[in-house]
């Protein structure tokens, strides 16, 4: 995978994040739980891919629960 395609899947989750936030507590957990995962995955994929970023471009906020 590129980084273009790294950006877009964070956009796509940025945007359901942004949706789960107003749907509640379990459904926010779910989607940190399903970026958590996609992040270890890119991680396994590309040694230096850099969790953080990721995290920041979905939108996940410090002190969000990753």
């Amino acid at each position: 995978m590129t980084r273009k395609h790294y950006i877009l899947i964070a956009e796509e989750l940025n945007a359901a994040l942004e949706i789960s936030r107003s749907e509640g507590k379990a459904a926010q957990n779910a989607a940190f739980r399903i970026i958590e995962g996609i992040a270890t995955v890119f991680l396994r994929d590309n040694a230096r891919f850099n969790r953080s970023r990721f995290y920041a471009a979905c939108g996940v906020k410090t002190g969000d629960g990753l």
